[in-house]
């Protein structure tokens, strides 16, 4: 969706906008922040022309231009000019800048959006086109959630000593208030400092806590696809099955897998090789998948905690089975409080680590097709790699061994 925000200079939106986007990243929301006042690209041509024909008054602060006055009214041609160039340039920021990220699954937060536009116009037009009006209507419509943020006239000049050189702050602000009061847009009063928090809070209280998304990623552009597409995850499972986290043997093992399947088809059965290719990842997919796993992240339910002990104990019976080959450990939130499947849906996410010897890397790598083999039938959430700990698992101890955590479990299931 789209948050925005107006009003004046130093009536806080931006501090608030920003706000807007912590609080929904914290929750888990893709979010991107977006300022839209000036978008410059035709309208820059017209504005030009203003300074050669002198239409345009700078108001200057300690020898600085802290605002500018562009008086179309003096030529009315180069004003509609001005405004129709303006459209133009809004329209195709907002595509770039905004349309896309929505449609890819973004919330986003704007800052200045085009009733701010609007006002300027009319403060220096006195008029808008029917061009401007009908997409201004037509905005208003479009965006989901709007905001006009104003504050007290003193308390502008206080935050903001650039408003010290606007001469028609005032105008501005009337303008703001007639707006809103024609579009059926909120204003919201900003005078102290728990305004913001109010109007903050009122904002992002439409959105859930703790959004669930697959990895938990940190890309906010991954997050926004796996949020609005989930079939994605599905896809991108399928189509990598878990190769770009996998140790270099494994995954070497599992392509050496993969082309005896595809020789096996082409040169014996004689199929395409391209369809060879389809089928023999169809085959790994139960081996090398976490479907279940990645279910438990999409689908929101209760807690399966008689699920997570069966896994666990076939994870502990098979390391004390092949103790001197591997070891099966934890990481992660299961690793550091097993008692957390009884409060919350988990998944076992597990590391097989082999011995020295070849022997013990065989034996590993077997094991884990048959644990992911049935942990598929069995619907166990269950995400399964071969490989040794890391350095910065081990330097945090985040892991733990699978019969301790079942130890623990179990007492407290007892």
């Amino acid at each position: 969706m789209i948050i925005a925000f107006g009003g004046p200079d130093g009536c806080g939106k931006t501090t608030i906008a920003k706000l807007v986007v912590k609080t929904l990243r914290k929750k888990g929301y893709p979010v991107t922040y977006v300022w839209l006042r000036y978008p410059r690209l035709l309208s820059l041509f017209p504005l030009l022309l203003s300074k050669l024909l002198s239409l345009t008054t700078e108001f200057k602060l300690n020898g600085v231009c802290r605002h500018k006055y562009h008086n179309f009214k003096r030529a009315p041609l180069l004003g509609l000019i001005y405004e129709l160039t303006l459209i133009f340039d809004y329209a195709l920021y907002r595509f770039i800048k905004v349309t896309i990220p929505k449609l890819i699954g973004f919330v986003i937060v704007v800052d200045r959006f085009l009733m701010d536009i609007a006002v300027d116009l009319l403060t220096e037009r006195e008029a808008l086109t029917k061009f401007m009006l009908i997409y201004l209507s037509k905005e208003m419509r479009a965006i989901e959630s709007k905001e006009v943020i104003l504050a007290d006239f003193n308390e502008l000049l206080r935050r903001r000593k650039d408003n010290v050189c606007n001469p028609r702050l005032r105008t501005a602000i009337s303008l703001y208030t007639r707006l809103c009061r024609i579009y059926g847009v909120s204003i919201s009063q900003n005078n102290r400092l728990e305004d913001i928090s109010r109007i903050v809070n009122n904002v992002t209280a439409t959105f859930n806590d703790n959004v669930r998304v697959y990895a938990d990623v940190s890309n906010q552009l991954i997050k926004a696809l796996f949020l609005r597409h989930k079939s994605i995850i599905y896809f991108s499972n399928f189509l990598f099955q878990g190769m770009g986290y996998m140790w270099r043997v494994e995954l070497a093992f599992r392509l050496l897998l993969q082309a005896s399947i595809i020789l096996l088809m082409h040169v014996c059965l004689g199929i395409n090789i391209l369809l060879s290719m389809f089928i023999s990842h169809l085959v790994l997919y139960i081996p090398y998948s976490n479907l279940f796993a990645i279910r438990k992240w999409i689908e929101r339910g209760e807690p399966n905690p008689m699920v997570i002990v069966q896994g666990l104990r076939v994870l502990a019976s098979l390391e004390e089975r092949f103790k001197q080959c591997l070891n099966v450990y934890l990481v992660g939130s299961l690793a550091r409080d097993p008692l957390l499947i009884f409060r919350r849906m988990i998944d076992i996410d597990a590391r097989i680590v082999p011995k020295s010897g070849f022997k013990c890397l065989l034996y590993s790598l077997l094991i884990s097709l048959y644990l992911r083999s049935w942990a598929f039938v069995k619907g166990v959430p269950l995400d399964l790699y071969v490989k040794p700990i890391s350095d910065k698992e081990f330097r945090n101890k985040n892991f733990a061994s699978c019969s301790i955590v079942l130890e623990k479990v179990l007492e407290r299931c007892c």
